[in-house]
């Protein structure tokens, strides 16, 4: 039996996965550069992204309007769509109209996050980050109740999610930095960087440049000599990807160089 949602704004609302639109952004950025994705399904990745900003990471486009936005048949959304849901880029969820006939309207299609999957049925995945999780040692006397271990704080279940989606050398360098939600962000802003040089390019194997142009983004920071330390990481970031890029295109190593102290661009932010 098909399981319908009622479109409406509780429905919309339950089923956003993102506080706001840049941490959306940046989850789509992470799956672009995790899927290799054909130009038909990233042309609808990125008109369902830019129609999942009232509730973020929810557009309820049908596959007609859809079709007509990226300019292809409307059997040609629906199949990209499916693509992208086995791909685990988004989830589809049926929809009907909230009184009169309840017909069916069409289907949701939700961004999904680097988190376990969350049914309709189930809190929000936000919800049940803030959810206390109650866990009981079972080593105790005849008699005695169980005890209860500490409870995770909701920033600390919140990095546990973001670290199953982040290379392990980039969380262990930033996570100490931030709190779950600034990771978040920070991670986004690396993605972002990377992505307006070279998707090609792998953290897993270049991942110590980017962190020492990061700890040196923190030490400037910490001297008080930053002005704005996102877009500050930002530029950094994105040249320490721009001579990633060169020297693998020419296959020499990687030399370190101090974007930091000699780049004109970043003057802005200092």
């Amino acid at each position: 039996m098909t399981t319908y949602l009622l479109a409406n704004e509780t429905t919309y609302s339950r089923l956003s996965t993102f506080d706001n639109v840049e941490a959306m952004d940046a989850m789509i950025e992470q799956h672009k550069d995790a899927h290799k994705l054909s130009k038909g399904e990233l042309d609808v990745l990125n008109v369902l992204a830019r129609h999942s900003c009232k509730y973020p990471g929810v557009s309820f486009l049908t596959n007609s309007k859809l079709g007509e936005i990226v300019g292809i048949r409307r059997e040609s959304a629906s199949r990209i769509r499916t693509k992208l849901e086995r791909k685990g880029i988004i989830r589809q969820y049926r929809l009907k109209r909230d009184g009169g006939d309840r017909r069916e309207t069409g289907s949701a299609a939700v961004i999904q996050t680097v988190t376990p999957e969350v049914t309709p049925s189930e809190s929000h995945h936000k919800a049940t980050l803030n959810k206390p999780l109650k866990t009981f040692n079972t080593h105790t006397r005849d008699g005695d109740k169980p005890a209860e271990q500490p409870q995770p704080s909701a920033d600390e279940l919140g990095k546990r999610a973001l670290k199953t989606g982040i290379p392990e050398a980039i969380y262990n360098a930033i996570a100490p930095f931030f709190s779950a939600t600034e990771l978040y962000e920070v991670y986004g802003i690396l993605l972002r960087a990377k992505a307006s040089v070279d998707r090609s390019i792998t953290f897993e194997e270049h991942a110590d440049y980017y962190v020492d142009e990061f700890l040196n983004v923190i030490r400037k920071q910490k001297q008080g000599q930053v002005r704005s330390f996102k877009g500050l990481l930002y530029v950094a970031w994105r040249k320490v990807s721009e001579q990633v890029s060169r020297l693998i295109g020419s296959g020499r190593s990687v030399l370190y160089y101090d974007w930091l102290s000699s780049e004109s661009e970043v003057r802005a932010y200092v």
